[in-house]
């Protein structure tokens, strides 16, 4: 009896640090996440969109029946560059290349911050910080290789991007960024590999808001997103009012937002800016227009959207299904088969599905992933 119980709780111990070595393999840009390798994994799939080269075959321009998961690297929306993690037993070892795809190493990093996105421009990568208020921004020149580091005191939110710059809010009064301190709350600055430099030097409102400050989602010279709130209020609270400025015109002024994240919420490509409005409308913005694309309740799509890109025609989107949870042990007996292929359990663990659509057919396809 007693080695039958030893033997049991060998066993799971082995399958403990097994899990944990899974989990530590699932480093992306923003966090740490659990997934599913290939079939043999029984864990509830977390996936990054950025952990795959591509979704789209060149050739046909369909999209691939399988695709591929390595979730020691995260590409650049484009596909032109990617970050791969070098793991070793020594922490002291491990370090993060950029390399181009045709393997020629940019730029070596010792890691990337819990908690930092990566804002790939057409010359450079910024590393936005962590989530720490003193922390830095880094920016990693994409034709040279040299890296810079911007330390800040106080959070810069990101905004939006062009395809040669990234805008940011600060969060607080005096917050300091590469030296120099940005007075005023909400106030925009850029980045790019030339620099750091002030945009918009926000102030308070008078008239029927005294205590209010405007706070801009900044995406070209002509469109932003514009939302009121109380200045003594965190920024994840509802604001007054949101509107979107076109050309200085509100083009849509939605009562249901609650708030705006520039990361999460929107996507740059080929010139665009893709907007997600409350959780599954899809705006196209350009300097000259401001257009829906995509509306996933009228696609029947279930599920929180938690991520999207677009390539092309197509929307690849990340859906979320149930809540997250952790568990290290064998499976329950309800587990299924997602429509990626992969295992997941259905009623107590929440898992992600991937899925492309084709914005012209609204065709939807779930690839298997590998």
């Amino acid at each position: 009896m007693v080695r039958a119980l030893a033997a049991i709780i060998k066993t799971r111990i082995v399958i403990i640090i097994i899990t944990l070595t899974v989990v530590a393999a699932c480093r992306t840009s923003q966090e740490f996440y659990i997934c599913g390798l290939a079939r043999s994994i029984v864990i509830d799939p977390e996936l990054d969109l950025y952990s795959f080269d591509g979704f789209i075959a060149k050739e046909s321009n369909k999209p691939f029946a399988a695709i591929s998961l390595d979730t020691q690297r995260v590409y650049s929306p484009n596909y032109k560059f990617y970050f791969e993690y070098q793991t070793f037993k020594d922490p002291a070892k491990r370090k993060v290349i950029l390399y181009s795809t045709d393997r020629k190493p940019i730029s070596t990093l010792k890691h990337l911050p819990k908690g930092a996105t990566l804002l790939w421009l057409d010359n450079c990568v910024i590393l936005n910080g962590g989530s720490a208020p003193i922390t830095e921004k880094t920016v990693i020149d994409l034709r040279t290789g040299r890296v810079k580091t911007y330390s800040t005191n106080g959070w810069f939110i990101f905004l939006g991007q062009t395809h040669n710059i990234a805008f940011f809010a600060s969060s607080s009064e005096s917050c300091k960024v590469a030296g120099r301190t940005i007075k005023n709350r909400h106030s925009i600055i850029s980045i790019d590999e030339n620099g750091v430099n002030l945009v918009v030097d926000n102030v308070s409102i008078g008239n029927s808001y005294p205590d209010s400050v405007y706070f801009y989602e900044f995406f070209n010279s002509k469109f932003a997103i514009r939302s009121l709130k109380l200045q003594n209020k965190s920024d994840d609270d509802k604001p007054l009012k949101t509107e979107f400025i076109s050309e200085n015109k509100v083009v849509l002024a939605p009562d249901s937002i609650t708030f705006f994240t520039a990361y999460e919420d929107s996507y740059f490509a080929n010139g665009c800016t893709y907007i997600k409005v409350n959780g599954g409308e899809i705006y196209r913005v350009t300097e000259d227009s401001f257009e829906k694309v995509f509306d996933f309740r009228e696609a029947k799509i279930n599920g929180w959207i938690k991520d999207f890109k677009i390539e092309g025609e197509y929307l690849i989107f990340k859906t979320q299904n149930s809540r997250i949870e952790f568990a290290f042990m064998d499976p329950p007996k309800d587990s299924i088969i997602t429509v990626n292929g992969l295992i997941a359990r259905q009623r107590n663990y929440g898992y992600n599905t991937i899925g492309v659509v084709n914005l012209k057919t609204k065709e939807c396809v779930y690839p298997a992933i590998k």
